[in-house]
């Protein structure tokens, strides 16, 4: 293909691009502001996408993008998008990190964008900022097959019976425990039933509730 062909063939595609995207802010009412504040996108960045003035943007700017829309990005640059994805969407982005990032500080997720971070979930509308997801380990089956994600909320109040993020101390990732509230006893329940409760202490920190779980069955 020559140089000529290639330049149109990839200006077709971001027009589509560009088209495809117009769309989604008129079906789903929002501007670029708005797209930028939910995806925590730079606006400039958006904007330069939206108006042409880069051929190139970043494929992880791009499935930032296609995450908050529920789509791909191959679906995005497609003529059939349209037709296919008519349905209104919309949400939060928030980030899934690591069991050993989620105990670096009080706010793991503070620094995180999308110009450091490609690894993004979208959930339900919410104000809170300090919502993340974990992926479950082998280790937590089979109360949760492995790869569960599970979203964290580190605003949330302690809850009998509910499952929490934790850290105990001198170790380097968290883990998942079921508190147990009884009178003044406070207990850490682990997933595997045979081993043995925990004394909730100030040595052991509290990092979240689990809200939410999800799991994606993906066939190889």
């Amino acid at each position: 293909m020559s140089s000529v062909k290639l330049a149109r063939a990839v200006k077709s595609r971001y027009d589509i691009l560009i088209h495809n995207l117009q769309n989604l802010l008129i079906r789903d009412n929002i501007s670029e502001t708005e797209l930028s504040r939910r995806t925590k996108i730079p606006q400039p960045t958006i904007h330069k996408i939206f108006s042409g003035k880069t051929n190139d943007p970043r494929i992880s700017t791009l499935q930032m993008m296609a995450t908050y829309f529920n789509t791909t990005v191959d679906l995005l640059c497609s003529e059939n998008f349209v037709s296919l994805y008519d349905r209104k969407q919309e949400g939060k982005l928030i980030p899934i990190i690591s069991w050993s990032d989620a105990i670096k500080s009080r706010n793991p997720i503070k620094s995180l964008t999308s110009k450091n971070w490609s690894d993004w979930l979208l959930i339900e509308p919410t104000e809170n900022d300090l919502i993340y997801a974990l992926k479950t380990k082998v280790t937590m089956e089979p109360r949760f097959l492995r790869n569960t994600i599970v979203i964290i909320d580190a605003n949330a109040k302690l809850i009998d019976g509910e499952l929490f993020a934790v850290q105990y101390p001198n170790t380097t990732e968290a883990t998942l425990r079921e508190l147990s509230i009884d009178g003044p006893s406070q207990l850490l329940m682990p997933l595997n039933k045979k081993d043995t409760p925990d004394i909730l202490d100030k040595s052991i920190h509290i990092l979240g509730r689990v809200v939410e779980s999800r799991y994606i069955y993906t066939k190889k």
